[in-house]
């Protein structure tokens, strides 16, 4: 309930599971950094709302994709979750 007066969406309260380390890229749309997740290690690409301004459904269907879509050679997308100024979305850590 706190987030959604602070303007944070249901799913912020993931956010409060993980531990965020060092910056391992970045991008035109934002920035994956490396995290821990349940004692796991994780990548977390972070995708900045404002950079994707006027494309937002672009971003959801590319989620709705990733979920649905599993290969051996293909990183392992997770989870997803976003806050007031961005959509993070949990990999599976490779390297």
């Amino acid at each position: 309930m706190l987030n959604k007066l602070q303007g944070q969406p249901g799913s912020y309260d993931k956010k409060a599971q993980y531990k965020f380390g060092k910056t391992l890229g970045a991008g035109t749309y934002g920035i994956v950094r490396e995290a821990e997740f349940n004692g796991e290690k994780c990548a977390v690409k972070i995708i900045l709302k404002k950079s994707v301004k006027g494309n937002e459904q672009m971003v959801y269907d590319e989620l709705k994709m990733l979920q649905a879509l599993h290969h051996p050679h293909i990183v392992k997308f997770q989870d997803w979750f976003e806050s007031r100024v961005g959509v993070m979305m949990r990999w599976e850590r490779t390297a």
